[in-house]
């Protein structure tokens, strides 16, 4: 067999992906149903049997698979005590700076604290919640100085004074402001 079929036939077994064809299996109502699956992994160019390249889900970790969650995303992801990882700032997508930890923000619910990580420095604050408005307070962060990184990190540390209200959909948040409109988005990541 050569070797780039015994990897993929490998990587098949050792990860999640026969744990996903079999719920897949036992899940499906009918043949050709739609069914909401939710995975953690990766997407890779993966060069199958026959044809050419082409993108393919590489499972490594099997959540669960629903034949009733076809209608939207499912939000499975809560605002408080979750990691969310910044991924769009003032509409820019944002990255961490080379060689940095990624930026995110944690909402503690004991005790109503907000901690993370501004892209230098650690940051902490505090918010309060109504329903789907959410107030930050003394947000504020560590004095380190670091050579890549400043300009953002203040950007996202002054973004949480404006911020007004909140929105999960599927495993995004969006932090709104008094408006509705979109301040930044983050993607919940979970702690292994």
């Amino acid at each position: 067999m050569p070797a780039d079929v015994t990897q993929l036939l490998n990587e098949w077994r050792n990860g999640d992906n026969a744990a996903l064809e079999r719920a897949y299996s036992k899940a499906r109502p009918m043949a050709g149903a739609p069914l909401l699956a939710v995975v953690e992994g990766r997407v890779e160019e993966r060069v199958p049997m026959e044809g050419a390249s082409r993108p393919t889900l590489i499972v490594e970790r099997f959540i669960s698979v629903d034949s009733q969650g076809c209608s939207g995303p499912q939000s499975t992801a809560q605002l408080e005590n979750t990691y969310w990882k910044l991924m769009t700032l003032d509409g820019m997508p944002m990255e961490s700076p080379p060689g940095a930890r990624e930026i995110h923000f944690v909402l503690h619910s004991e005790g109503h604290r907000v901690a993370g990580f501004a892209g230098c420095n650690q940051m902490m604050g505090s918010y309060q919640l109504a329903g789907e408005k959410i107030d930050f307070s003394q947000v504020g962060g560590t004095l380190m100085a670091c050579e890549y990184g400043m300009e953002q990190e203040q950007k996202f540390q002054q973004v949480f004074a404006r911020v007004a209200g909140w929105k999960i959909s599927g495993e995004t948040l969006q932090l709104l402001d008094g408006a509705g409109a979109v301040l930044a988005t983050f993607e919940s990541r979970y702690l292994r």
